[in-house]
């Protein structure tokens, strides 16, 4: 309106001034005529002005002066709607430049005949081509083609010129000037004469660049997320909120014996699963897993349902965990089901739970153990004094003093206190252990008369004990002992009654099966063994007093006895052997001894003589241990050899002495274990300051043990505690007067 008035007013003006001109004139003309009129005529004025103008002149004026204003009018509103479409135009070609740049599109036109091409103004942005040099020819723009695209696009190119196609539609890859390469999508439309060759060929080019690179982007996120899927070691199923299952992996379809076609569009609102509770009771639609979730919106953790997949293995038990996934609207748009077989596992339960106890056995055996082995070497320690004391007292009594048998019975209880303190360090795993080949026959044969005294009188003992035998490695000792702890067992199962013990031995081919039913050590091998069995007549045993037979401190007896059989298992693993146990109440048991068979010859290992009681030191003997009563009776011992001595409560303590008499001292006592610096620390600095005093290592602990700790640095000897004096005076004799270091246990 604001631009239609003023064209208004013009037109308007210029009618007037129309109509004044032409009134002008006629008033000229009308004034001649009235000067002739009044002095010719005695007309009045008005009567010559009606007489002298025409009524048709006066209808023309008026008629053109009407005609100006309307054309005006006219004019005015024609050349308000020519604007008005130049605006719109205007505004149109802009938003049309805006919706293509932001599309990152633009339009283009080629003439085929003339070779003209014509680009809008966006397609220069796209081409990354300065506006200044105007469009690409189609030749021109062929040369930024890709190498692997040029061809097929030439050939679009020369198909759409030649009016073969009324549409095209092609992606290509061109090189820019900046080193890139973009993707475009061109859309064309080809215009054709009536001869059908192309006129025109117009459409659009878009950079779709940024597209390809976000769908590359989610293809290689849809191949690394089913990658993973399918990876999983767990079934996994993905449902939409109606419970239809839309995807799956390769792991639940082995589970449940279906392939992935058959799997995807099954639900489980209705008859298509059939799950089981643990308790393999069949369970209820609204209890499925998946549609608990639906139900609730929770996860669930940890369900275990069972399975009828259509296989021939039958129902399979799942470990299962839901949950639910929420859109933006907090809305349930999945959920997702995980389970992993758990069939097996079910099935072994009961030897699961057999390994269960196994370990709980061993555990409380190994705590048992270090307790045992603790108690064995604090009660060596008294046993020392008990020995040493009372080996000093029988030197100085008289043969004929009523004493002497008293202290003869303390010697012979600290003997088997310290046969007690083997069995303890035989169960600890520390026992002192003498390997070497051996016939079992032999070691069973030489102890008859000791077992003869150690059972009942009215026990009758058997023997079966043939002479070629294959040797076994293991320590005499210590089958001595396991030997009399099952006779001594035999006959208390036997009791006051009249029975039979027999004991034999042979060579027998042991499976797998055969050593995975006794109690064995770990890693045993099928192969050759030597077998040591022990029979009885007792009164057996029931299952309750099987599974506890080798308990420490467990006996069916109004008291307990010691450590027992538990130290037949401990040595006998120690040995890398098994044991065996059949009995039934009532009808007796039978042990047996597993021991792998040895390809060596077994050796008859002669008993070590005892010191020549007239041998007598010189010299000083350093002692050092932390436990007075082993330095007090140490001391008096060495004295009664001949030695003077000096003592140390530890290490520390020992080298700051060697060092101020080192010139007077033949020999060094150290105990493994003391504080501050143990005997193997003191060892160590002691050759590191190259002090050359042999020096001998006394412990409670394995013999062999210690050998492999000083293997080749050059320890002098070994003294097994508890120790009397002519163990001592040997040791000491070896060391001192011999070239080989000692030992003597």
């Amino acid at each position: 309106m604001r631009r239609t008035l003023p064209i208004m007013l013009v037109a308007i003006g210029f009618g007037l001034l129309f109509w004044v001109v032409d009134a002008s004139w006629d008033y000229i003309y009308f004034a001649q005529d009235l000067r002739e009129i009044i002095y010719s005529q005695p007309l009045t004025f008005w009567d010559s002005l009606i007489l002298n103008v025409p009524r048709d002149e006066i209808y023309n004026r008026t008629a053109f002066m009407l005609a100006c204003l309307l054309g005006g009018m006219v004019v005015a509103v024609y050349v308000r709607r020519l604007q008005a479409t130049a605006d719109a135009l205007r505004h149109r070609e802009a938003d049309l430049a805006n919706a293509q740049r932001l599309a990152n599109l633009g339009n283009w036109t080629w003439y085929p005949k003339t070779d003209q091409f014509t680009w809008s103004p966006n397609l220069f942005e796209i081409f990354d081509r300065d506006p200044a040099l105007g469009p690409y020819s189609p030749g021109q723009f062929a040369e930024y083609i890709h190498e692997d695209d040029r061809e097929r696009y030439l050939d679009v190119v020369s198909r759409a010129a030649a009016g073969e196609a009324k549409y095209v539609t092609m992606e290509y890859r061109m090189h820019c000037h900046d080193g890139t390469i973009r993707h475009h999508q061109t859309i064309a439309q080809v215009d054709r004469d009536d001869r059908g060759q192309a006129i025109r060929v117009f459409g659009t080019t878009q950079d779709i660049t940024s597209r390809r690179r976000d769908a590359e982007r989610i293809r290689e996120s849809e191949r690394t997320w089913r990658s993973l899927m399918h990876s999983i070691q767990a079934g996994v199923a993905v449902h939409r909120a109606d419970t239809t299952l839309v995807n799956c992996n390769t792991r639940l379809c082995q589970y449940l014996g279906l392939s992935e076609q058959q799997m995807l569009g099954r639900d489980t609102t209705g008859s298509t699963w059939a799950l089981y509770r643990e308790d393999e009771s069949e369970m209820p639609a609204e209890e499925y897993p998946v549609n608990r979730v639906r139900a609730t919106r929770q996860p669930i953790r940890n369900m275990i349902l069972g399975a009828t997949p259509e296989r021939p293995e039958g129902m399979r038990w799942l470990l299962v965990n839901a949950d639910p996934v929420f859109d933006s609207d907090g809305e349930l748009s999945e959920i997702i089901v995980t389970s992993t077989d758990v069939t097996d596992r079910r099935k072994s339960d009961e030897q699961r739970r057999e390994l269960e106890a196994q370990i709980q056995h061993a555990q409380k055996l190994e705590s048992l153990g270090v307790l045992a082995g603790g108690i064995a070497h604090d009660f060596n320690n008294l046993l020392v004094g008990i020995l040493g004391n009372a080996d000093l007292a029988l030197t100085e009594l008289s043969p004929v003093s009523p004493a002497r048998e008293s202290v003869q019975q303390i010697e012979i209880s600290a003997r088997r206190a310290a046969d007690l303190c083997r069995q303890m360090l035989a169960y600890s795993g520390k026992g002192r252990f003498v390997i070497e080949p051996i016939d079992l026959s032999e070691v069973v044969e030489e102890m008859g008369h000791m077992l003869t005294v150690a059972i009942s009188k009215n026990v009758v003992l058997k023997y079966n004990l043939p002479d070629d035998l294959p040797a076994v490695m293991a320590d005499a000792t210590q089958i001595r002992q396991v030997v009399m702890n099952l006779i001594t067992n035999a006959s208390e199962a036997i009791g006051d009654r009249s029975g039979v013990i027999s004991v034999s031995t042979n060579a027998m081919e042991c499976t797998q099966e055969c050593l995975d039913e006794a109690y064995a050590a770990e890693d045993l091998s099928p192969g050759m063994y030597v077998a040591l069995e022990v029979s009885d007549t007792g009164c057996g045993m029931d299952a309750e007093t099987l599974a506890k037979l080798f308990d420490p401190f467990y006996t069916t007896k109004f008291t307990g006895r010691g450590l027992g059989l538990a130290a037949v298992l401990g040595i006998i693993r120690g040995h890398g052997g098994a044991i065996k146990v059949d009995g039934e109440p009532g009808r007796g048991s039978t042990f047996t001894v597993l021991l792998p068979a040895s390809a060596e010859s077994a050796v008859c290992r002669p008993a070590q003589n005892d010191a020549d009681d007239a041998w007598q030191g010189k010299g000083t003997i350093l002692l050092a241990d932390d436990e007075e009563t082993i330095r007090a009776v140490g001391k008096r011992m060495l004295e009664h050899l001949g030695f003077d001595v000096l003592t140390a409560t530890d290490g520390r303590q020992a080298l700051d002495i060697l060092d101020e008499h080192r010139r007077r001292i033949t020999a060094v006592i150290l105990d493994l274990t003391m504080p501050r610096l143990s005997g193997e620390e003191a060892f160590r600095e002691l050759r590191q300051r190259k002090i050359d005093v042999p020096a001998i290592m006394s412990s409670g602990y394995n013999e062999q043990e210690v050998a492999e700790r000083f293997l080749g640095k050059g320890m002098a000897g070994f003294i097994h505690k508890p120790y009397q004096i002519h163990q001592l005076q040997a040791v000491l004799r070896d060391v001192i007067d011999g070239d080989t270091p000692a030992t003597n246990g």
